[in-house]
């Protein structure tokens, strides 16, 4: 899957200072040079201030001014939850090739190759980490939490989803399934009403399916599983999709920044957007979507952070239509 690499620096300049779609580059370095002749052009720098590579969804922000623009980012992987017994459960992590990957499970970190299979972790413990392995910087993130194996039916392990070309990629882990257990899965653009994707029984509609009619902006979906027709277990999730740079712009202040709570937004003007409405996402530094809001734009916004633990944070302000408006680096202290 192409990955689209912008520089951080870059996004910022546009949006703040210009309102074309031209994205220059800007760098702060100790020395360097450009030289162009008629074969080609030779840039160099030494001693780059900002380098960090961030991911965002299917888009890597990048701080360096030589790293390429497009980039192949191919990491997929199909996880199994399986109980051991009434108190402990194993996860099995499979890639399908022969690459060497890292993956990184409440700090340890295990290098395998095509599969491997990690714990066994007491009920209810969170497993949280990330899969990397990629040379351009790609990861993807492991996360399973509240699984009782004590319980006698179908629980719903794990319910992610990530921006994949042109569409949306879902994926799920059901635990203890058996013949009577059907998963539905829906979406919906306004988190009131749903409808169907796909339907199946659990032992055939497999664990992951794509959307390729998705809309940009703010999306919801829910996976539902029933036993004989009963609803068992439920889960909701939210993805920000953002396509484009929106042809307006918007000059954002966040302050206090570090931030302890409330961080307070600020822009220089109020624009004119469909419903006056924007999405407010918040992301970890590792690119991982953690809160979706949708608020009415004004300029006085108040954002509650203290749900957070003390890091950096990406927060990108978008239109409900999924064009971005403004990118920022929030420090989170407590």
């Amino acid at each position: 899957m192409k990955k689209l690499l912008l520089s951080l620096f870059a996004i910022v300049l546009a949006l703040s200072y210009s309102t074309a779609q031209t994205i220059s580059q800007d760098v702060i370095s100790v020395a360097g040079s450009s030289v162009e002749t008629s074969n080609g052009s030779l840039s160099w720098t030494i001693g780059e201030s900002f380098v960090s590579t961030h991911q965002i969804q299917d888009k890597i922000l990048t701080e360096g001014f030589h790293q390429p623009y497009l980039v192949e980012c191919n990491i997929n992987y199909f996880s199994k939850v399986t109980c051991v017994g009434s108190d402990e459960f194993i996860v099995e992590i499979n890639t399908n090739d022969e690459k060497e990957y890292t993956i990184l499970i409440n700090d340890e970190s295990t290098l395998f190759v095509g599969n491997t299979v990690l714990g066994p972790f007491s009920n209810n413990r969170s497993v949280d980490g990330l899969i990397s392995g990629d040379k351009n910087g790609c990861f993807k993130t492991v996360k399973f939490e509240n699984i009782d194996c004590n319980k006698q039916q179908a629980q719903i392990a794990g319910f992610v989803g990530e921006v994949a070309g042109e569409g949306n990629q879902l994926a799920w882990s059901i635990v203890n399934a058996n013949t009577n257990n059907q998963v539905n899965i829906s979406k919906s653009y306004d988190g009131v009403a749903f409808e169907n994707l796909t339907s199946g029984n659990v032992n055939a509609i497999g664990n992951t399916t794509y959307d390729a009619s998705s809309n940009a902006g703010l999306i919801y979906y829910r996976i539902n599983v029933t036993n004989n027709g009963e609803t068992i277990d439920e889960q909701t999730i939210q993805l920000s999709r953002i396509d484009e740079l929106s042809s307006k712009t918007l000059t954002t202040k966040i302050f206090p920044n570090p931030v302890v709570d409330i961080a307070n937004i600020s822009f220089d003007k109020i624009i004119e957007i469909p419903n006056q409405e924007i999405i407010v996402s918040i992301y970890s530094i590792n690119g991982e979507l953690l809160r979706v809001d949708k608020l009415v734009l004004s300029n006085n916004l108040k954002l509650d952070m203290s749900e957070f633990r003390t890091a950096y944070y990406l927060l990108s302000i978008a239109t409900t239509d999924g064009k971005l408006l403004s990118t920022n680096k929030v420090n989170k202290i407590d």
